[in-house]
């Protein structure tokens, strides 16, 4: 962040205002993306529901309670057969978030990727590093949603893909001498 903004320091046209502005609406934009990524996944791929489980919960302690009362062969053979479909439903919820875990995480990379590469085709700087870093926070958090139903080699690849991305950004965007090369505008000329 410095480096993106410590050029506003050197040209005497900028006052404090234009600085903090630009400070402002650079985290503005970093904390937006991820909040909007996850609202937009969870409108096109809601979350499962875990309300069958609850139900057949419910009923579970209901039979419970009326077995206390009286004991009655029916009542155990009904929480048997309770207790197998309740374990059913637990194991179809689990794979069900399983899923939606895996899903919401490769939409977020992919997302959060593409952010990080269009902040380098844009000029203005602050809007620029506040793509890369929305895109990034964006990823980390999909990681850290599902952070228990991830495997160890699946957390590997992502760290992996991020660290490899902000390195390539570090090397395209602000190590080159000639990185105007890498803007939207002077491309197409």
């Amino acid at each position: 962040m410095l480096r993106t903004f410590g050029n506003l320091f050197v040209k005497k046209s900028f006052s404090i205002y234009d600085i903090i502005k630009s400070y402002s609406i650079g985290i503005g934009i970093a904390v937006l993306i991820p909040l909007t990524m996850i609202s937009g996944i969870n409108v096109f791929m809601p979350i499962p529901s875990n309300k069958a489980v609850w139900e057949l919960q419910d009923q579970l302690q209901q039979l419970k309670e009326e077995a206390k009362k009286g004991d009655s062969l029916g009542l155990k053979e009904s929480m048997r057969e309770t207790k197998i479909a309740l374990k059913e439903k637990e194991v179809e919820y689990k794979k069900n978030m399983n899923r939606y875990y895996y899903y919401y995480l490769a939409i977020a990379l992919v997302i959060g990727i593409a952010l990080a590469f269009i902040g380098i085709l844009l000029e203005p700087e602050f809007l620029s590093i506040s793509l890369i870093i929305g895109g990034l926070l964006a990823i980390t958090y999909a990681l850290t949603y599902g952070w228990n139903e991830y495997t160890d080699l699946l957390r590997f690849f992502i760290f992996l893909v991020m660290i490899t991305t902000v390195i390539f950004l570090e090397i395209f965007l602000f190590s080159r001498p000639g990185r105007k090369l890498w803007r939207f505008g002077s491309a197409l000329r």
